[in-house]
C-alpha cells in the first residue's frame, strides 16, 4: 500500500473519530483536582482521598455514562464513568482512591489515585480514545503540594498592582534553608534589610 493511501486512510480515521464524539464531550472539562489531600475533604470512609472535579460548563445536560478517567496516556479507559446526569453548570467530585465504586447513589471512586509527584489525568469520551480534557499530556504535571489543589480558573476578576517599577532601588536576599525562621516580619516596613544585597531593578 503506497504511504499516501496510508495517510489518506489515518486522515480519515481522525476525522471520522472527531464526528463521533459527542457535543457534549466539549462542554466537560476536568476543573480542578487534589492529589495530596491531608484531612481536607473527607470521603464516606473518613479517609483523605486525592480528588478530581469535573464541570459541565453547557447548557445541556450530560450523561457520564461510558467517559473515562484515567492517570495513564496509555491506558485512556482506565476508569468509566456510571450512567450519570451532570447538570448545566454543575460539579461533580470523584476520589481518586484506588477504591473502585461507580455506584450513581454513592460516592465515586476511580480505581487509581493521583501521583503528587506529577503525573497525567485525563477526562476521556465514551469512543475510548479522545481527550476530552486532560493535565500533562505535553510536559507531566508538576509537583503537587499538600492540601493546594490544581486546576482551570473559572471566574472573577484580577487586578494587577506594579510592586516594583523600573529603575527602582530595592534590596534581595538569596533564602537558605535557615530563612524560613523570617517568618512574615521582612514585609513589615519596619524590617531590618541591611545585610541585604543592594540591587538596582
Amino acid at each position: 500500500m503506497s504511504s499516501f493511501r496510508r495517510s489518506t486512510q489515518v486522515i480519515w480515521l481522525l476525522a471520522i473519530g472527531i464526528l463521533m464524539i459527542s457535543p457534549a464531550s466539549a462542554r466537560l472539562y476536568i476543573s480542578e483536582f487534589l492529589a495530596e489531600n491531608n484531612n481536607g475533604l473527607l470521603d464516606s470512609d473518613g479517609d483523605s482521598s486525592d480528588w478530581i472535579e469535573v464541570f459541565n460548563s453547557g447548557s445541556q445536560v450530560v450523561d457520564l455514562g461510558g467517559y473515562y478517567l484515567t492517570d495513564n496516556p496509555s491506558s485512556l479507559n482506565k476508569w468509566p464513568f456510571p450512567s450519570l446526569q451532570l447538570e448545566p453548570r454543575q460539579f461533580l467530585v470523584v476520589f481518586a482512591s484506588g477504591k473502585d465504586r461507580r455506584d450513581p447513589g454513592g460516592q465515586l471512586h476511580t480505581n487509581f489515585k493521583i501521583d503528587s509527584r506529577g503525573e497525567y489525568l485525563g477526562l476521556i469520551a465514551p469512543d475510548g480514545i479522545s481527550v476530552v480534557s486532560d493535565f500533562g499530556r505535553i510536559d507531566a504535571l508538576p509537583r503537587q503540594r499538600e492540601n493546594v489543589s490544581y486546576g482551570l480558573m473559572q471566574s472573577g476578576t484580577s487586578t494587577s498592582r506594579t510592586l516594583l517599577s523600573q529603575n527602582t532601588q530595592a534590596t534581595v536576599r538569596i533564602p537558605t534553608a535557615a530563612d524560613s525562621a523570617l517568618g512574615t516580619s521582612w514585609t513589615e516596613p519596619s524590617f531590618d534589610d541591611s545585610g541585604w544585597l543592594d540591587v538596582a531593578i
